[in-house]
This record gives C-alpha cells, structure tokens and sequence, in this order.
C-alpha cells in the first residue's frame, strides 16, 4: 500500500515537473536583426540594447500585460510592438489581459499591433499614458469586443494616425456602430487613415450638426459587411456617406455589397450626360469628383454592359488620380468620356474583367495616363477593329502598358505611334506568332514582355527590325537599354530558325539570364552553341552534316586555340616592348613630361596624401623605374614661388605623364581641386581617382560625377590607424606606368601620322 501511495505520488511530480519544463521550452526570446526581438510565450524583462521592435507571440501560455512588464528601461526605446495572441489546439486555452496604462513606460511607442483570437477586452484605462501613434492595429482578431476597445480609446488622449480595424468580432456576432460616437472618437484621436477591412459595421445616422468633417485622408472598407439600414433611406445614406467622406483622397470599397452604392448592374448603360448638374447619383459624384485614389474591384457579381454611353463631365471638379476597376465582369465599354482639360489621371486598372470591346473614347481625355492596365480580358475580339489601332493614341506620356492574358494573335502595325514615353510594355499570354507592331517610336523602352506567347522564331522583316531597334538602343548608353522577355513560347530550332537562334544566344540570353528550350526533331532542347550548329548544318544533307560539323568542331577549336596563343603572345611582347621603351625615355629625361605622376589633393587631407599616398607609391615607382630623381610631384612643394599660382597648377599638370586625385568630402568643396581636375581633362591626362572617405554623390561636382560613373578607381580603407589601399599600392604603381605608356604610344602614334601626311 505505501509502496502504490509513494509511486503515484513520484508519477504526479514527473507529470507536474515534464508540464513545466515543457512550458519553458516553449518561453524563449531571440534577436533577429540589429533592432529587432521575437518572443515566444514571453515578455522579457529587459530587452538587448538597441531594440526598437518586439514582436510577442503568444499560444502555450497565459501573459497579464501591466505597467511593470515594460518598466525597465530598456523598452522606452521601443517604437514597434506586435503582438499576437493565438489559441492552438495542442497547447489549449489561453488568456491574454491588458491591465491599466500597461502601454505607458513605452515613450518612444509609434506602432502598436495586435493579431490573434485572444485579443479580446481592454480596461478603459489601457491606453492611458500614450499620447500618439502612428499605426493602431487589430488583424483578425475575432473575439475583440469592438464597442469595448474604441470605449477604452475614447477615454484616452490618443491621436493616431492610421487605425485599422481587419476582421474583427467577426465571431461573436458583434458589429462596429458607425455613429456620432464613432465620428467623435475619429476626430479626436485625429485619425488620417481608418481600415475596417473585413469588418461587420453598422451606419447610424447621425444628427445634421453632428456630421463634422474628420481628418481621415484614406479609408479602406473592402470586404466588409454592412447591416442593412431599415430605420433610413437611401437618400439619407447618401447624404450621411458625403459627409464621412468629404476630404477623403484615398478609397478602398472592394468586394463590398454593390446594392448600397449602386442602383443596378446597368447604371452606365445607354445613358447622355451633357454636364456636371445631370450626374443625379450623389454617391457617384463623391467617388469620382472628390476621391484621388479609388479602389473598386470586384463590385460586381453578374455581367456589366457600358453601351452607347455619353458621359460629359468636364465642368466638374475633378480630382480622380488613379482608379482601380478589376474584376467586376465588364463585357463592353463603349463610352464617350469627356474629363475637364487639365485633369490629373495617371492610373487606370481595369484588368481582370470580361472586357471584348473598348472605346478608345471612354479614356481619351485622360491625357495625362501613366499606367494603363487591360491585363486578362477578352479583347482579341476587337484586335482586328480600327478602335484598337487607336487605344493608346492620345497617351503621349504613358509609361506602362500591360495588356497581357487577351488572347491576342494581332497588333496594329502602328498601335504604339503616339507612345515615345512607353517603358514597359507586357503582351505576355497570348497568342501572338511574330512582333507585327512598329518598334521605332518606342524611345524610351525598358521592358518587352513577350513570354508565353506561341512565338516559333522571328525571320525577315520582324527580327531584321527588332535587331536594329534594340542595337540602336543599345548604342544610346547602358541607361537606355531593353530587356526583351520570351520565355516558354514554343520556339523550334531548324534550318529556318538559325538566325532567330544566333540572336537569341548573342543577345538574349546575355540580357535577362534565362535559358530558352526548342523543339528540335520533336525533342526538346536548350537553345544554346550546341543546338544553333546543329539546327545550320540541318540546312545540308546528313552525310555532309556528319563530316562538317566534327571536321569544323576541330578546326574551330584548334584554330581559336591558336590564335588566342600567338595574339596573346604578341601583345604582351608589344606591351612589353613599349613600356620598356616609355622607361627608358623617361630616364633618360628626353620626354616633356617630368614626373611621371602628379597627386592632387585638398590642403586638409595633406597628411594623408603626403605621408601615406606619396611614401608608399615613390616606393613602388621607383622600384619600377629604377629612377633616382623625383618622379612624383605633389602640387604645393612643386612650385616655382613667386610665379602665379594657375600658371604653376598648369605647369605641374603639364609636366606630369599621370594626375592622382584624393577624393574627399574637403576635396569636392574646393574650387582650387576643381580647377586642377578640370584642367587634366581638358589637358586630355589619363586620371585616378583615389577616394579617402566615403562621398555622396550629390556633393561631387559635375566632371567628377562623370568620371566617378566612367573610370575605376582605388579606395583607402582605415584599420585601427592603419590605412590600406584597395587595390595594392603595386597594382596602383601598375596602373600608373600602363596609362602613362598608353599615353606615350598615342602621342608617338600621331606624330608619325603627321610626318607621313607632311
């Protein structure tokens, strides 16, 4: 008996001793970045220094949140906190509970962000003690007890900037009341961005002297549900959406029930408009009139039809920006749509629709558009009408084009001849053979997305235009090159194709990295060196095939082998031969030039220059020269005294075969360095730049900015007061005597030019 009562009791502790070890397995902290902390099941006591963000995840344990669990010091340096509360199965319940200005040690607090099933209550005076925040989250927390937390920030001086409210009580059945106490609560927390995405509200009308305007520039209300409201009409719903509305710039109302906003599927459809007054539907007046930015996807569930629609609203107060208009099942948007003249309209997105036809009408006022997305339509059905040929044609400064997932097998020759602003233009997904459409007008061209298309190979007339167009381009400078995209169309490689393939290994591939496949005798391959011999020597029978391409393979190779030995040889020996010719002259003092390097500097970095720069390369100079006079002139100790000062900067630059420039913040702010550096360009001397620190390039005057793009240069890099070169002083010795030979072969090189013109 004592022996059973003494073993359960050692099973009860083991049980009791494995609950706790495994609690505290689960409790642990870690630093994943120079200012961020993650714990798990735990609020540490104190933080690593440094720590701006903490991020709390809670599942296996209950945590009270007080004034003391942020008291030490250590986190009134915290701006973000994130904190998820989250019930799992396998750990079961939780309880997570905020006590009294539990928020208030936390000074420098700008975020505050809370997720999970366990945020549930808050004490009225939670938020007591924080003064202002930037973002006030609450995601997916669906127990929140909404009435409560804005009864608690209510009783607070909190403003905020953005409070977001996504998908909350969504469990309890509670809902978010849209009242006079909410209009108060977002005025004095001086709210500019409210999300309620996902959330269930309510819109109580408020009384006429109640709807004060708010400083809410965003709202975001997709996904929501509202309750309907049975106590007043739709009128008075209007009027009270105007008001919460007025100063709005930003508006999010995706996926939310369109019967609240919108009559009817139809209500564009064969309709004239001839001016502002006629727009009868108030809430299309906010949403157009007075939003910037308008989010409205997904609106519609049944088809939409814009059909012989005049829409003349040029004496209104425009202000739309940007409009997002996916996903709501447009079929036909045959409007005229006439916009003030000098509206600001830089964004239009009506992808993901059903569209098969567009009026060029409906956007063509729109004359300052930027980004024009058509993406996954159906308007192969117009591709062959003269409207198509006229989309883009008023869109002088369009920049994006995405018209992607139409099915297309046709562009209009001419369709992007108004279009010389175009950067990036995306045709992938659809069912184009060849690129039809005129490529000059496209000067600005970044980006030609053609992938997935059922492009075989381009021959002719296509590829001899887009070789020009992109060599061209290219011609223009690395700023101004353009990507061409072509991946997974069904290329074959064949006698045919040999031309398209050469194009695609020299200059495709090279640009966006990708490997291409082909379809060679039904099998697939990649398109390399291998696949492009074979798919030319296809062009001759397989007997000859055989022997010409082992035979050639051979001789190629031997002979590239070869030729790279003996030009190599005899370049080095060239190279060689005119150094040791440029030293020898240099020795002997016969050239203009005195000194073969001259190193330039502002007067504050002269230590630097002088006991670090100058010490270490006049050792590597002269090793190499093997010459015992100076070489190396240094400006200031250089100068003939008494004679004026320009007059001895040129001379000394004159006088040297190479300039060196110690590039410094010091450097960049002095005329005299300028000057110098100014006069060795013009005086056409080979440069190097030699950066002491690190220099923004807003501080750089103009040459240099140009030369610091053109020319490769070496970096002093400061160790525990040891200073090292990158590269080694030897390989700057190298480069010294390289360009000044360069220099020496060129001048000798025209004036026997000369002789042999005279």
């Amino acid at each position: 008996m004592a022996f059973g009562i003494t073993t359960y009791k050692m099973f009860t502790v083991l049980v009791f001793l494995a609950i706790f070890c495994l609690k505290m397995s689960l409790q642990a902290c870690v630093t994943s970045d120079k200012d961020t902390t993650i714990c798990d099941n735990l609020v540490p006591v104190n933080l690593p220094p440094n720590m701006t963000r903490v991020y709390i995840n809670i599942f296996a344990t209950d945590i009270y949140f007080s004034v003391s669990s942020f008291a030490h010091k250590s986190w009134r340096n915290v701006k973000v906190l994130d904190i998820t509360a989250q019930f799992l199965e396998t750990y079961g319940h939780i309880s997570v509970q905020f006590g009294s200005m539990c928020f208030s040690p936390l000074y420098e607090l700008k975020e505050l962000r809370m997720h999970g099933d366990k945020i549930t209550t808050f004490k009225a005076d939670t938020f007591l003690g924080v003064t202002h925040l930037k973002v006030l989250q609450f995601s997916v927390c669906r127990y929140l007890k909404i009435n409560n937390l804005l009864e608690a920030l209510f009783h607070v001086n909190l403003t905020v900037g953005t409070v977001s409210l996504n998908d909350v009580s969504s469990a309890t059945g509670g809902y978010l009341n849209i009242s006079s106490s909410f209009y108060k609560l977002l005025q004095k927390m001086k709210v500019g961005n409210l999300c309620l995405r996902k959330t269930v509200f309510k819109m109580k009308p408020p009384q006429p002297w109640q709807m004060k305007p708010t400083f809410l520039k965003a709202l975001d209300i997709s996904q929501t549900t509202m309750i309907p409201f049975n106590e007043f009409g739709i009128h008075k719903f209007y009027d009270m959406v105007s008001s919460f509305l007025q100063d709005l710039k930003t508006l999010n109302i995706s996926s939310i029930p369109v019967q609240f906003f919108l009559p009817h599927n139809d209500f564009l459809n064969n309709k004239t408009i001839r001016k502002c007054s006629e727009l009868s539907h108030a809430l299309i007046q906010i949403l157009f009139l007075r939003i910037e930015n308008l989010y409205a996807n997904a609106l519609f569930r049944l088809p939409v039809i814009i059909n012989n629609t005049l829409l003349n609203i040029s004496d209104c107060r425009f202000n739309l920006k940007k409009w997002h208009f996916k996903q709501n099942k447009i079929q036909i948007f045959n409007m005229t749509f006439y916009l003030p003249l000098h509206n600001e309209v830089y964004e239009i997105d009506f992808s993901y629709n059903k569209i098969t036809y567009v009026s060029p009408l409906a956007t063509k006022s729109a004359k300052s558009l930027e980004i024009l997305n058509l993406k996954s339509n159906e308007l192969f059905q117009m591709e062959y009408l003269p409207e198509f040929n006229d989309l883009l044609e008023t869109f002088t400064i369009l920049k994006y084009f995405n018209i992607a997932e139409n099915k297309l097998s046709h562009l209009p020759q001419d369709i992007f001849r108004n279009n010389a602003a175009l950067e990036i233009i995306d045709l992938a997904d659809n069912k184009l053979t060849t690129i039809e459409f005129n490529l000059k007008y496209l000067k600005m061209l970044k980006s030609l997305n053609i992938a997935r298309n059922r492009i075989k190979f381009l021959d002719g007339k296509a590829l001899a235009d887009l070789q020009l167009f992109l060599k061209t381009r290219a011609s223009a400078g690395s700023n101004h090159s353009t990507v061409i995209e072509m991946a997974e169309n069904p290329f074959i490689c064949s006698c045919e194709s040999v031309k398209f393939m050469e194009w695609i290994i020299t200059f495709v591939q090279q640009h966006t990295g990708r490997k291409y496949l082909c379809k060679m005798e039904n099998k697939e391959t990649e398109i390399n060196e291998d696949s492009f011999y074979l798919a030319k020597f296809s062009c001759y029978r397989a007997t000859v095939i055989i022997c010409a391409s082992v035979a050639s393979v051979i001789f190629i190779a031997v002979a590239i082998l070869l030729t790279k030995v003996i030009l190599r040889r005899k370049r080095l020996q060239k190279v060689k031969c005119e150094q040791k010719l440029f030293l020898k002259d240099f020795q002997r003092g016969v050239l203009t030039e005195q000194y073969l390097c001259q190193i330039s500097y502002s007067s504050e970095d002269e230590m630097c220059a002088l006991d670090i720069i100058h010490a270490n390369l006049n050792i590597v100079l002269t090793r190499k020269c093997r010459c015992k006079r100076e070489i190396i002139c240094t400006g200031d100790k250089n100068f003939c005294l008494g004679r004026p000062i320009v007059n001895e900067i040129l001379r000394c630059i004159s006088n040297s075969c190479v300039l060196v420039f110690v590039i410094s913040k010091s450097f960049c702010e002095s005329h005299w360095c300028e000057m110098e550096l100014r006069e060795a360009y013009e005086m056409d001397k080979p440069i190097i730049l030699i950066f002491k620190e690190t220099v923004k390039l807003s501080l750089m005057p103009k040459l240099l900015l140009t030369l610091f793009n053109r020319l490769t240069r070496a970096k002093l890099v400061e160790n525990e007061g040891e200073y090292t070169l990158i590269p080694e002083w030897e390989s700057l010795g190298e480069s010294i005597i390289k360009l000044a030979t360069e220099k020496f072969v060129a001048k000798q090189s025209n004036l026997l030019y000369r002789l042999n013109e005279t």
